[in-house]
């Protein structure tokens, strides 16, 4: 029984891992990509009524498909972005003040 509770412990502290640096990598790029990310979202909405899907946001920014969620939620913590449970609800944040470089 201990030998099941040791490696159920040792997933459990990989998955954090992995959290946890997929949480960094996304950070970053939201601070790479926010003014890049407003732009083609608001390319996107003036061209066709709509906003990007956020893996069509990351592919136009060429961020792995698997960081967009990650990184469309932390431009949304950031304030440059916001979206409801809606499709395709994606917009940019009025009034937004851009990170100081």
């Amino acid at each position: 029984m201990g030998e099941i509770y040791a490696e159920e412990k040792r997933r459990r502290e990989v998955r954090r891992a992995r959290a946890v640096r997929v949480r960094e990598q996304a950070e970053h790029l939201a601070d790479k990509h926010a003014l890049a990310a407003r732009d083609q979202v608001a390319r996107v909405r003036a061209e066709t009524g709509e906003g990007p899907t956020w893996r069509e946001l990351a592919a136009a920014l060429g961020v792995k498909s698997s960081l967009a969620s990650a990184m469309v939620d932390a431009l949304h913590r950031r304030g440059a972005l916001t979206s409801t449970k809606e499709p395709r609800s994606l917009t940019v944040t009025p009034d937004w003040p851009p990170p100081s470089s």
